[in-house]
């Protein structure tokens, strides 16, 4: 039921990683590799920032809806959404200052003009948008709506602006060009959220009259716990492509960004089952329905590390012939580019314990151990990439992955009863055999 529940999301990510890697490589082999370096730092930021921005909100409308689906009515959904559109815009227009004349002065390399940070906060708050939007449609069940908008609209018109710009007079591209291409494809895959369905008023986003400042407060309080998961799922997710922009160099941030993004796909793949599995995690714990929990969980496992494997397979056979592909200056990328991977397969052998754990109210512990699972890896980069490098930057995530993984894995035994899926799964096949 995962697997085919699945196979739309896994349709629109495979065609995704292909607009992807087809975008990414045009830009490294048109842009210089210090621009390059810059724009995957952006891209950084801008998930950093937008998760700030939406304020958890994601995944507490996902929760919420997921619960409350059944017996609430359409002007209640209506509220929560619409006062969690505004809220995110109340941040928007807070947290954009700080970024303006502290954060992107500092660490874009002098390499991008200080005119294009309008554009950036305008894609900062267009991600922001669609994070939102995904919470509504995991939520409601049906969560290949904004997957079709934030992973196929998205991209392609991104890759056929590029395309546009490379093949017409100049025949090149620039960083500026780059930016303001990515702004108008966010801008543009915003549009079709309005004409998804899925929630009578909320789902159309066009309720913006009943927003009231006094409930604003409120929600965030509701949704602050899911912030600070979100924040610390978002730091641990790019604290090493920091680390490296600010401690060695731009061109040594964009050969880490090609492995960086070699492993994402890995986890971009995985994420598509562990999709499907949050849009019952929380009906069914709120239901004690321990046993179908545990089919769900080991059945999306499973199917995580196997596909994990395959990928890994392929970059182990052929990651030299893949950035060579990119361009002969990355092919130093090669050893962070296995290890990043190896470090997604352990991950995904240990399932989706963060996930599964958010979505059952246990929050906070998962916020206790990444923090600390950051803070090892801060801590670990200070002391091993200005000696080694980006190989140590990928060693660090591999050593941290594996270190929050299993305290994650053991608190799921411990605190839902739920077994690990490989042990679960032999011993169902043990019973049955018997």
């Amino acid at each position: 039921m995962i697997f085919f529940r699945s196979v739309p999301i896994i349709l629109i990510k495979f065609v995704f990683l292909i607009l992807f890697l087809a975008t990414n490589v045009l830009l490294a082999r048109m842009l210089p590799v210090a621009e390059y370096g810059s724009f995957v730092f952006i891209l950084s930021l801008v998930t950093v920032t937008s998760i700030i921005i939406s304020l958890g909100l994601e995944k507490y409308v996902a929760k919420t809806l997921q619960i409350c689906k059944s017996g609430a009515d359409n002007r209640t959904v209506s509220i929560l959404i619409t006062d969690s559109l505004m809220l995110v815009f109340v941040m928007t227009l807070l947290v954009c200052p700080v970024l303006y004349y502290i954060v992107l002065p500092a660490s874009l390399f002098d390499i991008v003009p200080a005119h294009l940070y309008i554009q950036i906060f305008i894609i900062i708050f267009m991600e922001a948008l669609l994070r939102l939007y995904r919470g509504i449609t995991i939520g409601v069940g049906v969560p290949v709506h904004s997957e079709f908008c934030s992973l196929f609209i998205r991209p392609l018109i991104f890759m056929l602006l590029v395309i546009i710009n490379a093949t017409g007079e100049t025949g090149s591209i620039t960083i500026t060009d780059t930016i303001t291409f990515y702004l108008a494809a966010s801008v543009l895959a915003i549009f079709p959220t309005f004409y998804f369905g899925d929630l009578p008023a909320a789902g159309k986003m066009l309720s913006l009259v009943l927003v009231s400042p006094r409930r604003l407060p409120a929600l965030a309080g509701f949704a602050l716990v899911f912030l600070l998961t979100e924040m610390v799922f978002g730091v641990y997710a790019n604290v090493d492509i920091f680390m490296v922009g600010l401690m060695l160099d731009a061109e040594s941030s964009g050969i880490y960004g090609i492995a960086n993004r070699g492993g994402y796909i890995i986890a971009f793949i995985a994420s598509a089952f562990a999709m499907v599995m949050m849009t019952r995690t929380s009906e069914l714990h709120a239901n004690n329905n321990i046993s179908h929990l545990q089919s769900v969980f080991s059945s999306t496992s499973l199917l995580m590390l196997t596909s994990s494997i395959i990928i890994f397979t392929v970059y182990l056979f052929f990651s030299e012939a893949i950035l060579g592909f990119v361009g002969v200056e990355y092919l130093s990328a090669r050893m962070p580019l296995l290890i990043l991977s190896l470090s997604q397969v352990l991950s995904a052998a240990f399932g989706p314990v963060g996930i599964l754990l958010i979505m059952t109210g246990n929050q906070w512990r998962v916020i206790q151990w990444l923090a600390t699972a950051i803070l090892l890896n801060i801590i670990l980069n200070l002391l091993f990439i200005p000696q080694f490098g980006i190989n140590a930057a990928a060693v660090n995530s591999l050593i941290v992955m594996v270190f929050w993984n299993s305290v994650l894995l053991y608190i799921v035994s411990r605190h839902l009863q739920l077994k690990p899926a490989l042990i679960s799964v032999f011993q169902n096949h043990a019973v049955k055999t018997n």
